[in-house]
């Protein structure tokens, strides 16, 4: 018998722009590889079979960690249909970013933080790494294709404010054009600016 025609969901609330993490420990939860390219996938509804075959991994992988995103809030079930004797779920992400509630990083303690972000970079630092070693971004072709930038600057009070909304501006205007793209092409950005003390 074939499989029934996907069933959208009653009362599934729209996306929302953005959801504030109000918990440290979901940063590491979020920027798990996989997690990560999971939630790129959910920006449109995929089943978990659907995901499976898109990011070749067994279907089995996935479902601890769609379990996990859907239990935190970031994925919801969208439509459903009957496969055989079973219940099939599509799922969508609920928001088209997340970010750290202010509150929180204002609250945290200096270890608890700095491990939090730490994460980030180690994140961005493995899939580089791997990006690297699989030969997707061998040295001669990374003109064109990443940038690397490790640059010391000297702000004053006027001009830092200034730098940082033009930083945002041009990541918000991004953001805005990846959300309309279907292109499975991902690029990963990674900006951290940050005071030097002496």
């Amino acid at each position: 018998m074939p499989d029934q025609e996907w069933i959208p969901v009653p009362d599934v609330p729209e996306q929302i722009e953005e959801i504030l993490l109000t918990d440290l420990d979901l940063i590491t939860e979020l920027t798990h590889p996989l997690r990560s390219r999971v939630l790129h996938r959910l920006r449109q509804p995929h089943s978990v079979a659907e995901l499976a075959e898109s990011l070749g991994v067994p279907v089995t992988r996935l479902y601890h960690h769609i379990n996990r995103l859907e239990e935190i809030g970031m994925i919801s079930v969208v439509a459903t249909r009957r496969a055989g004797a079973r219940t099939e779920h599509r799922y969508r992400n609920a928001a088209h970013d997340f970010r750290l509630d202010d509150k929180v990083i204002a609250a945290a303690d200096t270890a608890t933080f700095g491990r939090a972000i730490g994460s980030l970079f180690d994140v961005a630092r493995t899939e580089f790494q791997r990006e690297v070693e699989i030969g997707a971004l061998s040295p001669e072709r990374v003109h064109g294709r990443a940038s690397i930038v490790f640059s010391e600057f000297s702000f004053d009070d006027d001009t830092l404010p200034k730098f940082l909304d033009r930083l945002h501006a041009l990541l918000q205007e991004y953001s805005k054009i990846d959300e309309a793209t279907t292109s499975d092409n991902r690029w990963r950005l990674f900006v951290a600016g940050f005071p030097l003390t002496d």
